[in-house]
C-alpha cells in the first residue's frame, strides 16, 4: 500500500512539473487525454457537451488523500470541489451518530457550498487512499457559464442533497415519510454511477428534466 500510494504521489509532482514547461496548447492536449478515464466515469461530465469537458479537462487538479483525511469539513467555508477518480469518501452529518453516506469513482462533493453559497453541508473524509480531481469554484462558474442547462442541473442536484442533509435536523420541518418530499431528497447523480447503478436498476424516481430515472435523464445536457 505504501509503495502504491508513493508511485500516486510521485505520479501526480511528475505530471505537474512536466506540464508547466509546456506550451499552453499542448498543456491543454495532455490534460484534456489525462481526465478522459475521469469524464467516461462521472455522469455529468460524460454526458456533457465535449467544449465543456475540455474546458473542464484544463482547469481540473489530481489531488491524492489519504485514509480519515479529512476533505470537507461542515460548518466551513469552502472553494472547491473534488471528482472521485478512485477510492471511497465517506459523508458524516452533525445530526446522526452513525455514518450517513459512502461515495466512490465517478461521484463528486464539496459541490453544495459552491453552487448554494453556502458553508459546507457535510463532512467529507477520505475511506481509503483517493484519486481526487480538484475543481475551485471560480474556475467552475467560468466552465459552466455558456453551458445553462449544465448549471441548471448541477444547482438542482446541489440543492437537493442540501435539503437532504437538512431532513436529518430532528428539528427540520419536513416530513420524511412524505413520499414526494423523498423524490426531491433522491440523489440522481450518485446513482448514475458504477458503484450504485446495480442498487438503483430498479428504482423509479424522478430525475431534473422531468423524466424517469435512467440514461435518458441527462440527455438535455446534450442539447
Amino acid at each position: 500500500t505504501k509503495d502504491l500510494l508513493a508511485k500516486m504521489v510521485r505520479r501526480v509532482l511528475e505530471e505537474d512539473a512536466i506540464l508547466s514547461e509546456l506550451p499552453n496548447h499542448l498543456r491543454e492536449e495532455l490534460l484534456r487525454h489525462a481526465a478522459r478515464e475521469l469524464i467516461q466515469v462521472v455522469p455529468m461530465l460524460s454526458s456533457s457537451p465535449v467544449l465543456l469537458t475540455h474546458k473542464f479537462s484544463a482547469v481540473i487538479v489530481p489531488v491524492v488523500s489519504f485514509p480519515e483525511e479529512t476533505l470537507c469539513q461542515e460548518g466551513h467555508f469552502g472553494d472547491c470541489m473534488y471528482f472521485i477518480h478512485s477510492g471511497m469518501v465517506e459523508i458524516y452529518s452533525q445530526y446522526i451518530d452513525h455514518l450517513y453516506h459512502t461515495i466512490g469513482d465517478g461521484c463528486y462533493f464539496g459541490d453544495v457550498a459552491i453552487m448554494c453559497h453556502s458553508r459546507r453541508s457535510a463532512t467529507c473524509k477520505a475511506r481509503m487512499h483517493c484519486i481526487l480531481y480538484e475543481l475551485k469554484g471560480e474556475q467552475l462558474f467560468k466552465v459552466i457559464a455558456d453551458f445553462p442547462e449544465v448549471n441548471e442541473y448541477m444547482m438542482l442536484i446541489a440543492k437537493r442533497r442540501q435539503q437532504r442533509i437538512m431532513a436529518l435536523d430532528p428539528e427540520a420541518d419536513i416530513d420524511l415519510d412524505d413520499d414526494f418530499v423523498m423524490q426531491e431528497l433522491y440523489d440522481e447523480e450518485d446513482m448514475r454511477t458504477e458503484l450504485f447503478r446495480d442498487t438503483s436498476a430498479d428504482m423509479s424516481v424522478p430525475d431534473p428534466t422531468g423524466h424517469r430515472r435512467g440514461s435518458a435523464s441527462i440527455t438535455r445536457l446534450h442539447e
